[in-house]
């Protein structure tokens, strides 16, 4: 044997005395490091499936030298038992691997020995009510609820506003008689809008006088006995129930007018 072979085989039984076996679980990874296999480079054998006992992988090699190749290995034992990692290996070139000391991984098993017992049912979990998200949903939606009750109300509010701005203001009952009155001055009034005019006045005398449950013939005769309201009274009865008397001029009318308070 030549030196250099006496060389190797010392290194490597060195190194093979510091490692010793490799232990590990079954089915739980174990990385190798630093392993000096002799001669040419390997390779992983192709994987039979579930018929392998380990599953094995080759995560770097490194040259060394002339001596061989070291390799990073990483294997998975799927039985229990020992396990020699050089039988799964084999040359580039698909020959089988010859001469390789052993490698060897020894695996234990997880479970305890001997038949499997019964499981135990886990304890039932209770969720307390009180409290997470699903409690909070109510509280969500009656808020959701009175914000949208409350933009509604805001925007009725504001378009009601709106439209009363826009909208004229109703004239008051001595608003309608005078423009009637001015309306006389102008051109003579049609019977429509004399009757109009004494039903105006009529209402604007109950009003003034305080006289609002009372009836029509009351409602006249109170404005006949009053002398703020006589003088122009018979004025109106004369125009409108008198049709053989003559119209009352614009002086008669504009003193009307400066009646109406």
């Amino acid at each position: 044997m030549t030196l250099r072979g006496w060389v190797f085989i010392v290194c490597f039984g060195l190194c093979a005395a510091a490692r010793g076996e490799n232990s590990a679980l079954v089915g739980r990874g174990v990385d190798i490091r630093d392993v000096l296999l002799p001669g040419p480079e390997l390779r992983v054998k192709k994987s039979r499936g579930l018929g392998d006992s380990i599953v094995l992988r080759i995560a770097a090699t490194y040259p060394h030298g002339t001596l061989g190749f070291r390799y990073d290995f990483q294997c998975v034992p799927m039985v229990a038992g020992k396990h020699d990692l050089t039988q799964f290996l084999q040359t580039a070139s698909g020959e089988p691997a010859k001469d390789l000391p052993a490698l060897i991984v020894e695996a234990t098993g997880v479970l305890p020995a001997g038949p499997p017992g019964e499981f135990k049912e886990n304890p039932l979990v209770t969720v307390p009510k009180a409290g997470g998200y699903e409690a909070m949903i109510p509280y969500g939606v009656a808020l959701w609820l009175a914000a949208g009750a409350g933009a509604v109300w805001y925007f009725r509010k504001r378009k009601s506003q709106a439209e009363l701005a826009l909208s004229p203001p109703t004239p008051t009952l001595a608003q309608q008689v005078r423009a009637l009155i001015e309306r006389a001055i102008a051109a003579p009034l049609g019977t429509h809008e004399q009757a109009e005019l004494e039903r105006l006045l009529l209402a604007h005398g109950r009003e003034e006088l305080g006289l609002a449950h009372a009836t029509d013939p009351a409602v006249w005769r109170a404005l006949r006995e009053n002398p703020n309201t006589a003088s122009w009274l018979r004025t109106l009865e004369a125009w409108m129930h008198r049709p053989s008397a003559s119209l009352p001029s614009s002086a008669e009318l504009r003193e009307l007018l400066a009646r109406i308070p």
